[in-house]
């Protein structure tokens, strides 16, 4: 993922050229990547713990390439709500940076990359289509436990975002 982010604000960058110093449009570009992914990130595993009222559940992993969160297993609207809260607030991050006047061709190809997470393409929107047909398929009780037999998701330790 931070690849994709990089190599969208570095294109964007080359495209258009804009900065008269490009050290500058690399620390802005710099600063809105990391604060977006950090807050994207963040999101993911404030709201996980928020809907499991466990101040302890998930956890932050990180490799050279990639930042995500793990956690148990969540059901329908505890699904939608941790997947969808990494996009929608990294992209009003960048809404951020917006409003403080960093320039849109720096800002608007991250944004619009948060946005893209939410597509089932990348694992926040695969997550999020799960967590929709849990609740329109009946995946789920009224209890939001597993109902054995009607189509119940798979018992899996820790999902990932």
């Amino acid at each position: 993922m931070a690849i994709l982010f990089f190599g969208t604000g570095g294109l964007a960058a080359l495209a258009t050229g804009f900065y008269s110093e490009p050290l500058s449009a690399a620390g802005v570009g710099f600063a809105v990547c990391m604060t977006s992914l950090l807050v994207h990130e963040a999101a993911h595993l404030a709201t996980l713990r928020l809907v499991l009222r466990d101040a302890q559940a998930g956890e932050a992993n990180h490799s050279l390439a990639n930042v995500w969160v793990t956690g148990p297993r969540l059901q329908g609207l505890q699904t939608v709500a941790t997947a969808a809260a990494g996009p929608v607030l990294g992209t009003a991050s960048c809404a951020v940076f917006l409003l403080a006047d960093a320039p849109g061709w720096i800002v608007l190809p991250l944004a619009a990359v948060h946005a893209a997470n939410l597509l089932p393409l990348f694992p926040d929107g695969r997550m999020l289509l799960l967590g929709i047909g849990q609740i329109f398929v009946g995946m789920t009780g009224r209890n939001g436990r597993d109902q054995a037999g009607r189509g119940a998701a798979p018992a899996v330790h820790d999902a990932e975002w």
